[in-house]
């Protein structure tokens, strides 16, 4: 007998969408250095940043961008994690999501982590919630999404906030 081993399923795929401000922007560095440990352990992700609108991304092969809908195109299939406060997603108007969010919304599986304090949380995450898992941008946190996006039975992110011991309750405050 010849044994032949196979995966009974193939490993998830992940598009991190990570938001960078600035080409110094260490929030940005320190997510782009978390997708490198796990590329490196070959987690099947790709890693691409946006400055402030997420219809337009790059990374190193696509330094001039490459639009949303391309990579909704590429990677419909994978689960979509989006690394920034998501403010932006919302019209300044009436604090809808923007039209354009639809494209965002034929991701089956995504998640949203936001860097913001999880105490400031208020009707703009409440909007974002709708669209997302919304998740505190910490390793527990990151942890926390993943675990809601395959869960048959999604909880309610407030109680998996409860839990966390990593996230940033309260806005820090520089004085003097």
């Amino acid at each position: 007998a010849e044994f032949r081993y196979r995966h009974l399923t193939t490993p998830p795929d992940y598009l991190l969408l990570i938001d960078r401000q600035s080409h110094n922007d260490h929030r940005a560095m320190l997510f782009d250095w978390l997708c490198r440990r796990f590329q490196a352990q070959e987690a099947p992700l790709a890693r691409y940043f946006f400055d402030g609108d997420a219809r337009l991304c790059f990374d190193e092969k696509h330094p001039e961008g490459i639009a949303l809908r391309e990579l909704q195109h590429r990677y419909g299939n994978a689960r979509l994690l989006l690394i920034g406060h998501g403010h932006q997603l919302l019209s300044p108007l009436n604090g809808r999501l923007e039209r354009w969010t639809s494209v965002l919304a034929d991701w089956r599986r995504r998640a949203l982590l936001s860097p913001m304090p999880v105490r400031v949380w208020g009707r703009r995450e409440e909007r974002l919630s709708e669209l997302f898992t919304l998740m505190p941008a910490s390793p527990q946190g990151w942890s926390a999404a993943i675990e809601q996006l395959d869960a048959a039975e999604p909880q309610h992110a407030g109680e998996w906030i409860k839990r966390m011991d990593d996230i940033c309750q309260d806005p820090i405050l520089l004085e003097g």
